[in-house]
């Protein structure tokens, strides 16, 4: 295989679906929303298995709209130092967390990479998608919060170690910031109902990788956002450099016939 026909087996729009997703969902962990909704279902640590559940349902419906991996990075902390402090297992949880986030995420064409590329090169229509992978994720994320129970049925509640935990040290997970959350959830719901349309979903990807980053950069560390995120992937780091048009190549524009097929020219 020579170097072109290399280049061209890559699915360029898909790639950068999966970038703006990325970047919209790094907007919403650095906006708050990952650590807000955690918070949300911490009052249930009273009850151990419901806790369980609440938090997989969660993650699970999060990582099916969004990056299950920046979900799983952004509740763990949360998650962990609630745990903690409720002298519970941390284990069964973040088990259940990751589990829920992987089947969440096989539920709609943008939940996951694989997904995405499914998606694009059968043409699969996102609402048919959902109602036919809906019903297996259910039933394995069901199955999932079962086979946690069962197995650590006796080890829900901490050991002795967790005395020396100190659950009152201050936290460090960004604060919630209504008019940053605002923006990252206009994106993803501008980004679901153009797949009900006849715009093309990957063409949206595009222009948002070339509108990224969402949040003021100088508001936030140098690793953080999309920048950050960017500069420590290789893949993200050439789209991120190719959207805004540093060097030249096909990056630099649209390429030929993106929005009606795979995006790359023949």
């Amino acid at each position: 295989m020579t170097t072109a026909e290399a280049f061209h087996a890559v699915d360029i729009p898909t790639i950068l679906l999966l970038y703006s997703l990325m970047v919209i969902s790094a907007q919403l962990r650095l906006g708050g929303f990952y650590a807000w909704s955690a918070r949300g279902i911490i009052p249930l640590l009273g009850r151990p298995r419901l806790f369980l559940g609440a938090s997989m349902l969660l993650s699970a419906g999060l990582s099916a709209l969004l990056a299950n991996n920046i979900a799983c990075l952004a509740f763990s902390p949360v998650l962990i130092h609630g745990l903690v402090a409720a002298r519970l297992n941390p284990v069964p949880f973040l088990i259940g967390l990751a589990i829920a986030s992987n089947i969440g995420s096989a539920a709609t064409i943008i939940g996951n990479p694989q997904n995405m590329l499914i998606g694009q090169s059968a043409h699969l229509d996102f609402n048919a998608f959902f109602l036919w992978c809906l019903p297996p994720s259910a039933i394995a994320l069901i199955a999932g919060f079962l086979l946690i129970l069962f197995f650590y049925r006796h080890h829900f509640m901490a050991g002795p170690e967790s005395e020396t935990a100190h659950p009152g040290r201050r936290a460090s997970w960004p604060t919630f910031n209504r008019q940053q959350t605002a923006k990252g959830l206009v994106a993803i719901t501008v980004l679901i109902a153009l797949f009900f349309t006849p715009i093309s979903p990957r063409g949206l990807g595009y222009w948002s990788g070339r509108a990224a980053p969402l949040q003021p950069a100088q508001r936030y560390p140098q690793n953080s956002g999309a920048g950050g995120l960017a500069s420590h992937h290789p893949v993200l780091r050439t789209v991120h450099r190719g959207a805004r048009g540093d060097h030249p190549g096909r990056y630099a524009d649209p390429p030929d016939g993106f929005s009606a097929g795979r995006g790359h020219t023949s």
